[in-house]
């Protein structure tokens, strides 16, 4: 069982980058512990009952070591997913690049998005480690909502900025994005900020956001990018 959830998720991990859409550290952890539990106990003449609390706990620490939960070991198990990531699931396949396939944003933009994840970090379990989202890499940063979220605001500005409507501006970028990976059913009315909501439930799940924290998000990502020839079209 542990192998198979172990291949499970390394295929969906090396799937979505080969489609284009982006990659999630938390999966590729969690598939690189899982194909470690398996290996291991198939190796050494270990009780396998052991595997039925180790494989949780596994699991669900993924998450707390992508975001520098635990400063040295967090650091020793993104190097090693890295590497079993880059040498034998993703062999093959292109670097992955962030979800909104127009290159990689530039550093003040990083630090911003950096900023917004540590926002919503203080506000979770995880807040003691919060400090020590200033020193991900940014390919980590761009693999969270966040990314996603501030990539989608940049690009309906610079449509809206165009005079497109705003309708037409969120179909364009839906088209886009969903021809990288998974697509819905748009959300009525289709506004900013509910085609955000939309996006980030599509690509990182309907808990890795709060609404609240949303709609707070995009409002920063708005003065963000705020110039005065977007000023006259919002």
């Amino acid at each position: 069982v542990a192998a198979f959830v172990a291949i499970s998720l390394a295929y969906g991990c090396r799937k979505s980058v080969k489609s284009g859409q982006g990659f999630q550290w938390g999966t590729g952890v969690q598939a690189f512990f899982f194909y470690l539990i398996a290996i291991l106990f198939f190796i050494f003449d270990w009780n396998k009952l052991h595997i039925f609390w180790i494989a949780p706990i596994c699991f669900f620490s993924a998450p707390l070591l992508v975001l520098g939960g635990m400063p040295i070991l967090s650091n020793i198990v993104l190097r090693l997913t890295k590497f079993y990531l880059e040498y034998f699931i993703l062999l093959g396949i292109k670097k992955p690049i962030d979800n909104s396939q127009q290159g990689v944003p530039d550093a003040e933009t990083i630090f911003f998005i950096k900023g917004l994840v540590r926002s919503r970090v203080m506000n979770s379990p995880f807040a003691d480690m919060s400090y020590e989202i200033y020193d991900m890499d940014d390919f980590t940063i761009l693999s969270l909502p966040e990314a996603t979220l501030v990539s989608i605001v940049d690009t309906y500005q610079q449509l809206k900025i165009q005079g497109s409507l705003e309708n037409d501006v969120l179909e364009a970028i839906e088209n886009h994005r969903a021809s990288f990976g998974d697509s819905g059913i748009l959300p009525s009315p289709l506004t900013l900020v509910n085609y955000i909501k939309y996006r980030v439930k599509i690509e990182h799940g309907n808990d890795s956001m709060s609404d609240t924290f949303i709609e707070e998000a995009i409002i920063k990502a708005i003065d963000f990018f705020r110039d005065e020839d977007f000023d006259k079209v919002l």
